[in-house]
């Protein structure tokens, strides 16, 4: 029995940079054998990976993949799917093909055509160039593409419409350019289609409209232009849709909002005119409608969203109802709500954050010790020191200060002259967090969850560097935000500051090739101007595990200086896994004039 097994089973050797090696006899078609050698030089240039192909088929139903050499810290994840009944010539034919989290620099080999049979191809998270081959055209059975976060670039070509099976098709941060090919309104079948983190532009063609089961459509991240088409309206099988800083304009057709199975609704970052909500829109799981030129009072029927419900910076008036249903987030910061929030509200808000408001009377902060209650600035008062700590016994300054030094994410350290406090005391869930250090003068205000993760209660707020590239000091800790935050220093001195704001990218470092795609931007603020809109911070640090400082000039006038950071729906949110984005920052540094903890560098200033 042992000798049948031994005979059954056959392993197959790619060597990525050389050929493969068969060590008993084949099961799988001699062409598919033939197809796996091409493959494996196509997608594996430089050769520094080999993996071992096992032939499981007639057992497990699948070509187990082992990694036999390969970079540090590589973990791949792969399914060679293969059917032994597909047809009766006697062998065993693949029928799906993932190569996943490799780090794969070749590129997409258009030997997969030879496969016949294969149904999905997925080559998520590689560092895999070049464009789509046209030969895949000819895979009659293909029904899933994903190309999820590699380097392809170039025009998205048209000759995808002629995938006439595709149900599924991703490709997602990307480098792809141009307009979005109107070939792809040939895609009868399709009902996901992902564009979201590429350079497109144009605007969205009506051949899309032909697609009539489309379930899911992304296209966040991308220079579009013109206005949100109406057809996304006609889209009646639409579960979710996603638009953040799509570059289309608003307002949004009130047709969306109408859809009943649309039960994910995201749209943020959109410039327009002023619109408000429709008075009964259908009730949803999520709803994000995020710095959008909102206006009016919010609908009833939107307290009733299930689990994230967003309306963020936009220009919301109106009180807070007296309950909602329990809901894990609420976000509503930025907004000009007023009346109070009543305890019943509290009761069944996890995590809610109403800063940035006009909250007529000072919360009962004892009422929500169980949950996650951001106040900051939620309220106007006489005192503005209560209105930006309205939880604390602090109602006026003991003395004024001409400093504040942060470590972000971290514990207090002493840089050169200069000692930062930490904040790593805080709590590290932050989807609505208000701190601030008792005997200080600084503290931060925190907004968001990292949507998709799967994860309510993550501790990815704080980063922690495991290189020894990287100051074990300053800039091996780092704060994180998946929406925005705001540090801010309290009982200043009012006259001319230097601000300085410490980076270092410490969470995708380079051990890992698919970890070059990614990108981090976003918008910076100083006392409420933006000085850096779309801040590319990727390129900015050229690298991995490097440490750099952008300094500014500003002035303090009312005793209080704020610096944001707001995560304006730009750069890459799928790695290493989906739900991980947003701005990060090592350190802060503010000190009174130039001159007053000045430090042995030089720095060129920019002026607020």
């Amino acid at each position: 029995m042992l000798m049948m097994f031994q005979l059954c089973q056959v392993m197959v050797m790619i060597s990525f940079s050389s050929s493969i090696t068969l060590l008993a006899s084949d099961q799988l078609h001699p062409g598919e054998d033939e197809a796996l050698r091409q493959i494996g030089k196509t997608v594996n240039e430089d050769g520094q990976i080999s993996l071992k192909f096992v032939d499981s088929c007639q057992q497990k139903g699948v070509v187990e993949t082992e990694l036999n050499s390969a970079p540090p810290n590589l973990e791949g994840n792969s399914t060679i799917g293969c059917n032994c009944s597909i047809t009766d010539d006697n062998y065993c034919h693949i029928t799906s093909f993932l190569l996943k989290d490799y780090s794969l620099p070749g590129r997409l080999p258009p030997e997969l055509a030879n496969l016949t049979y294969v149904k999905k191809i997925d080559f998520t998270r590689n560092y895999i160039y070049g464009t789509i081959p046209v030969e895949w055209a000819s895979m009659k059975n293909l029904s899933s593409i994903s190309l999820t976060a590699n380097r392809l670039s170039g025009n998205i070509p048209g000759h995808l419409g002629s995938f006439t099976a595709l149900t599924y098709l991703s490709l997602e941060s990307n480098q792809f350019s141009g307009v979005v090919p109107p070939e792809l309104g040939e895609l009868v079948s399709l009902e996901t289609l992902i564009l979201s983190g590429n350079k497109l532009v144009g605007t969205l063609p009506e051949e899309l409209a032909q697609i009539k089961n489309l379930t899911d459509f992304r296209v966040s991240d991308n220079n579009l232009n013109g206005t949100v088409p109406e057809f996304i309206g006609k889209w009646n099988q639409l579960r979710k849709l996603e638009l953040y800083a799509t570059g289309l304009q608003g307002p949004i057709p009130p047709a969306i909002f109408h859809l009943e199975k649309l039960s994910d609704l995201r749209i943020a970052d959109m410039p327009g005119p002023e619109f408000q909500l429709p008075k009964k829109p259908i009730e949803r799981k999520y709803l994000v409608l995020r710095n959008i030129n909102l206006t009016g009072t919010i609908p009833e029927n939107a307290w009733k969203v299930e689990k994230t419900l967003d309306l963020t910076f936009n220009k919301l008036v109106g009180e807070i109802p007296p309950n909602t249903i329990r809901r894990q987030f609420t976000f509503l910061s930025g907004n000009k709500l007023t009346g109070t929030v009543q305890d019943s509200f509290l009761q069944n808000s996890p995590n809610l954050d109403v800063s940035y408001n006009n909250f007529s009377r000072a919360p009962r902060c004892n009422s929500s010790n169980e949950n996650n209650i951001n106040w900051f600035r939620s309220s106007s008062s006489n005192n503005k020191l209560s209105d930006l700590l309205p939880c604390s016994e602090i109602s006026r300054c003991p003395k004024y200060y001409r400093s504040f030094h942060i470590n972000c994410g971290g514990q207090d350290v002493k840089n050169r002259r200069i000692w930062y406090e930490g904040d790593k005391g805080s709590e590290s869930n932050a989807a609505a967090r208000s701190y601030y250090r008792l005997r200080s003068n600084r503290g931060f205000s925190s907004t968001g969850d990292f949507m998709d993760d799967d994860n309510f209660y993550n501790d990815k707020y704080t980063l922690q560097s495991n290189s020894n590239l990287i100051d074990s000091g300053l800039y091996a800790t780092a704060r994180k935000t998946p929406l925005s935050i705001t540090y801010y220093g309290y009982c200043l001195e009012n006259g001319n500051y230097t601000v300085r704001l410490h980076f270092a990218e410490i969470e995708f470092t380079y051990e890992k090739l698919y970890n070059k795609v990614a990108r981090r931007v976003f918008d910076i603020y100083i006392q409420g101007i933006q000085v850096q809109k779309v801040f590319n911070f990727t390129e900015e640090a050229k690298g991995s595990n490097r440490n750099f400082t952008i300094p500014f000039n500003t002035t303090v006038t009312d005793r209080t200086l704020e610096i944001r950071l707001y995560w304006a729906g730009k750069g890459t949110t799928v790695i290493p896994i989906r739900g991980n984005y947003g701005p990060i920052i090592s350190a802060i540094s503010v000190c009174y004039m130039f001159f007053f903890c000045l430090s042995f560098e030089t720095y060129r200033l920019q002026g607020v």
